[in-house]
């Protein structure tokens, strides 16, 4: 899935919203999301969520091609790290995204 792709969508579909909005408003820092709408970085697994939470829909719901309504396909990969992301309390899921962050 082309996360920067699907993030402009949002954007468009509500109301040709600019980066410079979207950082402002969401919390999500201005270089965080520069980097993830140029395709140069993905985002965080809090990030997301703070994304999703901006534009009103469930971390599914972003992964949901609108024409189709299914759900975009995870690999394998990303299915054992989401099943692993489940499992960490509060405090180590701060710490994996700020390592993530870091990388």
């Amino acid at each position: 899935m082309d996360i920067a792709k699907r993030l402009k969508q949002l954007m468009e579909i509500n109301g040709n919203l600019t980066e410079y909005r979207v950082y402002k408003e969401s919390g999500v820092p201005q270089s965080t999301l520069s980097g993830i709408l140029s395709g140069n970085s993905y985002p965080s697994i809090p990030t997301l969520e703070t994304l999703c939470s901006y534009f009103h829909i469930t971390p599914a719901q972003f992964f949901t091609d609108p024409d189709t309504e299914r759900l975009y396909p995870l690999s394998d990969e990303e299915k054992k790290f989401i099943e692993k992301w489940h499992t960490l309390s509060d405090e180590k899921k701060e710490a994996l995204a700020h390592l993530i962050d870091v990388i």
